[in-house]
């Protein structure tokens, strides 16, 4: 006999559980299975409070409908994966070397390479893919630069470390590059999470790579993915927003409407990364003649504090997308944020009263920007022509 609750969450990630007590605050008939991680005391106490059914057992799915652990049969209207992830093992032993081993390609290893070089560690970090592919080149670029002033080397594409056989005397890496084992010494793993859906049969009833779309639906099935079981997928929205997804979709039928390419990017060092919507490496050929890049950037000091803004415009100067980088680069984005949410030109920042301290001259120089490009337009010189020769 199938028991139909509203939804089955599996796993207990923080963001399941938090959907998990505000369906069943809201009424629904929730069931969520602990697999293999339960929740602690105080957490069963809030869920067993709401009338959450917990279920200790390992499962899996039997087809598109069916959910089964141990000797119950459950046919939920939706199910929620929140059984979180794991890193890939990357074989490398902890040392006793001078050298802090980061490794990874996203902002997560950007921040723990800079945090060990500043308690004085020297540090080497290896990028199995391209490091920071999602950010605009130029400001990784940039950033590299400033890591490399820091002593941090960074090798990247040099695929996962390979296991080092016996009398080796250095680690090497898939890409061909290697390490001495002897100047090792913590290693940080930041290789991207992948989701523990091991043994519950997912991928053989999704019908869809599990890959979830901007309702983080797998495919046209009835399975959510939540949590850090989404690992750092672009475009896919941070946990706080994940919970009004599901719920709004299961409970209420409603689909998010808010566009994803303006969900903000960001790598929180400083100086750091800070993006939104398009940018150049993000516009293909056909969109570049119906967009307008605007850059700004200062030096003040030195290399070390450079920062720079590109904001990318439609033809009527709407905001569409940013780029920064500096040292309050996320802070940089919020006026652009809001003009591009409002639909509103970039001259709006003007009107705005926002600045950021020690870069608002940045936010100046793109409002300005598009008034100078008017009056350097063949139009605008052909009536400053016209005004001379008529008076």
């Amino acid at each position: 006999m199938s028991v139909k609750p509203d939804l089955l969450v599996i796993g207990c990630d923080p963001v399941g559980f938090e959907i998990a007590f505000a369906a069943a605050g809201l009424g629904a008939r929730v069931v969520l299975v602990e697999q293999d991680c339960p929740p602690d005391p105080a957490r069963r106490a809030r869920l067993g409070a709401v009338g959450v059914t917990l279920v200790a057992a390992r499962g899996q799915m039997a087809d598109r409908r069916h959910f089964v652990a141990e000797d119950k049969r459950w046919a939920p209207r939706w199910i929620v994966l929140a059984n979180g992830a794991n890193r890939p093992e990357p074989g490398i032993p902890t040392g006793q070397g001078p050298v802090t081993l980061v490794l990874g390609d996203g902002a997560e290893a950007c921040a723990e390479a800079l945090a060990a070089s500043e308690a004085g560690r020297r540090v080497v970090l290896a990028s199995p893919g391209p490091f920071l592919s999602q950010f605009h080149r130029d400001h990784v670029e940039w950033l590299l630069l400033h890591m490399g002033a820091r002593g941090i080397s960074v090798i990247e594409e040099c695929g996962l470390p390979l296991a080092r056989t016996e009398g080796e005397e250095r680690m090497r890496f898939a890409g061909g590059q290697s390490l001495a084992v002897a100047e090792i010494g913590p290693v940080i793993n930041c290789l991207p999470r992948i989701a523990r859906l091991d043994g519950l049969e997912i991928g053989r009833v999704a019908g869809s790579p599990l890959t979830p779309d901007r309702g983080l639906r797998l495919g046209r099935s009835r399975l959510f993915m939540v949590g850090e079981a989404l690992g750092e997928a672009d475009g896919v929205p941070p946990p706080r927003n994940q919970i009004g997804l599901v719920l709004g979709q299961a409970l209420f039928g409603k689909r998010d409407r808010a566009d994803p390419a303006l969900d903000l990017r960001q790598v929180p060092t400083r100086p750091g990364l800070a993006e939104f919507g398009l940018t150049p490496d993000r516009l293909g050929e056909k969109e570049r003649n119906r967009h307008r890049l605007l850059r700004a950037t200062r030096h003040p000091g030195g290399p070390e504090n450079k920062a720079a803004l590109l904001v990318v415009t439609d033809r009527r100067s709407r905001v569409v997308g940013a780029s920064a980088y500096g040292q309050r680069a996320p802070e940089l984005m919020v006026p652009l944020l809001l003009l591009a949410r409002q639909g509103l030109p970039v001259t709006a920042l003007a009107g705005l009263g926002l600045s950021v301290e020690g870069e608002d001259d940045l936010l100046a120089q793109i409002a300005r920007q598009p008034l100078v490009d008017l009056l350097k337009s063949p139009a605008a010189k052909r009536l400053m022509r016209l005004r001379r020769l008529f008076g």
